[in-house]
């Protein structure tokens, strides 16, 4: 419920599954570059181009700058179907420059092989005019030149199935092309698409062998070395730096396969391959490619500079494999080959392999090793000079420290070091880390507004790389940045506000094409649960605690108790709660909710003695590890408890110390349940004094409720709203008010006709 409000999740430490920057193995070489349509249309393009700056007087720098990044993109691209050239060329040039090429891509298949051969003598006119419109030494110039030696060496059979080549190349895209034309030549240029068409099919020349017009055939569309090397480092890098600018999971699927099919066993592709099947969850896709990434023939080891070089490949292999198994909590298996990559580490004296090791054990062993091993990996990186893994050590030695207790300056402190590091290397994913460590320290601190403030922070923070295409650093803690921000406005009552938060967060990490999706589907959920408990709609909240359960939250079965708590389950709940206490858990804010929650059920039971006892503990452990905010909520819940115990000078007096802090920090729900118990405290306590200042007292109680029924209301828990108006209807008839008495047995009416009581009405416990 929102008084327990908590992060959506902690930020993890980046785990490894990624993929480590040593490449496994290198890679076999390339095949010769083939002369494609691709290719050709291409060079057409720059041609025309050319023709069309002589023609226009004044080119605007924005449309050069289109027109030079569109051809920039096509020459570096692997080979693009017809219809997507024309779809990218529409978008980014002029339309005086769009018709001119798609006429010259007309003219270029009717005209056949000798379009092709006036197309390969202008290259030489571009690149040796006295005015050469084009840099001999330049990207184009240097496609240009390689086109026109390619052409130079082809031979004849070589050219004719260039020729099919291109008619295939054509007429995949026709229509398309014929679209951009229509607007400039009518109904004339569509009747000539159309008998372009009824021409039939290029033929090959007879005496060519069949096998031959195949294989050429199939080289449509192939992807050149370089082509392929520029596109696995691109979508690497946006998988682990700004997923929603990658290209989808099949679509990217597809181009590696073409890849594969141009460049059989390149290692980096099947790399690829497992990043993206772990990106939508793929375990066994994952598995395997991950192996076939490093299973490469004998032939490939035989072309290598040295044996070390062979090793080097092994134990990264090895440590990839753990980092897999790691992600996916198989704790054995990571360890055997965790111990593999030690193993050979040490025989090469592989020092930077070694602490690539050491950063992941410190996350798979006990809790009893984490300090000792992290404490020894910031210290070795940083005599070694790596900065990104001494920086990453920092930062989960923050985590530990504030999980055991520390003082906030002692994991500040830690973090600033941190932020040192990341700003002088300009490591952008762990400046972003650090501001979601902050915020999760501040919140155990029982600061919330605080965290909100740094995940805002992270969330306007400009990280803006050319390496990504322009696009921002959005991984693992921009997600949880927006749903930290989601629940925060939830929990002060802005719904609206914060489904749209959760709808920006579903757009950028959808589930069906982003592994970071589980979190913003937790987010939803926990929102989900919380409304659906204000409304007392038990089906809705027990569809959203298996949706947390099934995504693996670690307080999914402290949130089931909570809904049989709700429902009046009491013994079903209570077996809950002594489950997840039982479980030996190291998460100590668990054990202080699942004590609050107990504390709830001894009340509700008429044990409120009972619940003393697990409330002295839970501010105990609360005390011990820094929790403010569950520590103010188990002194207003003992206060109840005294209240119920006929204490209520006692109770009004712990009561008034903690309803400044939750009023300062806490959720809507919680500043609402403070008022109401401050409300029940000072009425009680005004037994025995005179009448004037009973009457007083009782004024000031029937306020406060009132601020917490406008609490409630906010919040959309309507049954407390119907608690405190019956309350206030008992206060009114106390002090004789009797307008005010039927205004608000007249409200509960109301409501009690729009929301029937679903479970007795109880003013014992804080639920």
């Amino acid at each position: 419920m929102p008084g327990a409000e908590t992060p959506t999740t902690t930020p993890a430490v980046p785990d490894l599954a990624g993929g480590v920057s040593s490449a496994p193995v290198p890679t076999p070489t390339s095949p010769r570059d083939h002369l494609t349509p691709h290719r050709l249309v291409v060079v057409l393009l720059v041609r025309e181009y050319c023709q069309y700056k002589i023609s226009v007087p004044t080119i605007t720098p924005g449309e050069r700058s289109s027109v030079c990044l569109l051809v920039l993109s096509l020459v570096q691209s692997p080979d693009l179907d017809m219809a997507t050239t024309c779809r990218k060329v529409e978008e980014k040039v002029p339309r005086g420059l769009v018709v001119s090429w798609a006429g010259g891509v007309s003219r270029l298949q009717e005209e056949g092989v000798a379009g092709v051969m006036d197309l390969i003598q202008s290259i030489e006119k571009l690149l040796t005019a006295d005015t050469a419109p084009v840099n001999r030494s330049s990207v184009l110039g240097l496609l240009l030149r390689r086109v026109y030696l390619s052409f130079d060496k082809l031979t004849f059979s070589e050219v004719s199935a260039l020729r099919q080549q291109l008619d295939h190349y054509y007429r995949a895209g026709r229509q398309v092309l014929g679209r951009l034309l229509e607007r400039e030549e009518g109904d004339s240029l569509e009747m000539s698409l159309d008998c372009d068409e009824t021409k039939g099919e290029y033929k090959l020349p007879s005496f060519l062998p069949a096998e031959f017009s195949t294989d050429l055939v199939e080289e449509v569309g192939s992807v050149s070395r370089k082509q392929a090397d520029l596109l696995i480092a691109q979508q690497a890098s946006l998988l682990q730096t700004a997923e929603s600018a990658a290209l989808p999971p099949q679509e990217l699927q597809w181009e590696i396969s073409r890849i594969l099919t141009s460049c059989p066993g390149l290692p980096e592709a099947h790399f690829l391959s497992y990043l993206n099947c772990v990106r939508v969850r793929e375990v066994v896709g994952a598995l395997h490619s991950l192996y076939a990434s490093f299973n490469q023939p004998a032939e490939h080891f035989l072309a290598k500079t040295s044996q070390e070089e062979i090793n080097k490949g092994f134990r990264y292999a090895a440590l990839n494999l753990a980092a897999f198994h790691s992600r996916l909590n198989h704790k054995e298996e990571a360890m055997s080959a965790i111990r593999e990559a030690i193993t050979m580490a040490q025989e090469a004296s592989d020092h930077t392999c070694l602490q690539h090791v050491l950063s992941l054990l410190y996350r798979t062993v006990d809790s009893q090793e984490k300090q000792r091993l992290m404490e020894r990996c910031i210290g070795k990186c940083g005599e070694l000079s790596l900065s990104y893994l001494s920086s990453l050590g920092i930062q989960a030695f923050s985590q530990h420290t504030a999980a055991t207790g520390s003082k906030p300056g002692v994991v500040l402190e830690l973090l600033t070091r941190s932020d040192v590091l990341n700003c002088q290397h300009s490591i952008a994913e762990l400046q972003a880390m650090s501001f979601m460590c902050k915020a999760g320290a501040w919140t155990q601190y029982g600061r919330p507004g605080l965290a909100c403030t740094l995940a805002q922070l992270l969330l306007q923070l400009n990280t803006a790389d050319p390496a990504r295409a322009g696009n921002n650093y959005s991984g693992e803690p921009t997600a949880i940045a927006l749903c930290n921000v989601a629940i925060r406005l939830e929990a002060r009552g802005f719904a609206g506000q914060a489904d749209k938060v959760l709808a920006m967060a579903d757009s950028l990490f959808p589930a069906d094409r982003s592994q970071l999706s589980k979190i913003t589907s937790s987010a939803r959920s926990r929102v989900m649960l919380w409304r659906a408990l204000a409304r007392l709609d038990w089906p809705q909240a027990l569809a959203a605690v298996d949706s947390l359960e099934a995504g693996g939250v670690p307080d999914a079965k402290l949130l089931r108790a909570e809904l049989f708590f709700k429902e009046g389950r009491l013994v079903e709940a209570r077996e809950l709660v002594q489950e997840v206490q039982g479980s030996e858990s190291e998460n100590v804010e668990l054990t202080v909710r699942s004590l609050l929650l107990l504390a709830d059920i001894h009340c509700s039971g008429g044990d409120p003695a009972g619940a003393v006892q697990q409330l002295v503990r839970a501010a105990e452990l609360a005390t011990s590890r820094r929790l403010d905010h569950l520590l103010h909520l188990a002194g207003l819940q003992l206060a109840n408890c005294q209240l119920l115990l006929g204490c209520s000078a006692r109770a009004l007096c712990l009561t008034s110390s903690c309803l400044a802090p939750l009023l300062a920090h806490g959720s809507l729900a919680d500043c609402a349940r403070a008022w109401l118990l401050a409300a029940k405290c000072k009425i009680a306590a005004s037994h025995g004094t005179g009448q004037a200042e009973r009457r007083a007292e009782m004024l000031e109680g029937a306020n406060m409720v009132s601020r917490a029924k406008d609490g409630f209301s906010t919040a959309g828990d309507m049954a407390r709203v119907k608690d405190c108006l019956y309350l206030l209807a008992r206060l009114y008839h106390s002090l004789q008010l009797t307008q005010e008495r039927n205004m608000a047995a007249g409200q509960y009416k109301k409501l009690e006709d729009l929301y029937p009581v679903k479970t007795r009405i109880t003013m014992d416990c804080l639920v």
